[in-house]
């Protein structure tokens, strides 16, 4: 039975937790951004995260023994996210939305892969 690191299941299921709270027509994917995160408690920020990291995980946990099917960016993402706790990443995107008022409607996803981590979609 394959074990699975806890710091990536927290980061994807608090991305996930908090697009599942997000209002959406039908057909909408709902998108958090940092007007959603501005807003949001403590809880439902580390929620968001935990869910993030539960999406992280699982794509890491089936993709792990097919190098030609593992994307570098879920690779990046967690070696870049693993030090960090809830917490920390938590901060790093509100002083992220609170640095750049301007940019309150960037995807919290975004935030997070780009500038939290610094990783470029499609890095290997």
């Amino acid at each position: 039975m394959a074990t699975i690191s806890i710091k990536p299941l927290l980061v994807g299921a608090v991305l996930i937790a908090a697009a599942a709270a997000m209002p959406a027509q039908a057909g909408d994917v709902p998108l958090v951004t940092g007007e959603h995160w501005t807003k949001a408690s403590d809880s439902e920020k580390k929620a968001f995260l935990v869910g993030a990291a539960n999406v992280i995980s699982v794509e890491y946990e089936l993709r792990k023994n097919d190098r030609r099917a593992r994307p570098g960016m879920i690779n990046a993402l967690i070696t870049k996210l693993q030090p960090m706790s809830l917490t920390d990443i938590s901060k790093a995107v509100d002083d992220y939305y609170a640095g750049h008022p301007d940019q309150v409607s960037r995807a919290v996803i975004e935030v997070i892969v780009t500038d939290v981590a610094n990783v470029e979609p499609g890095q290997k």
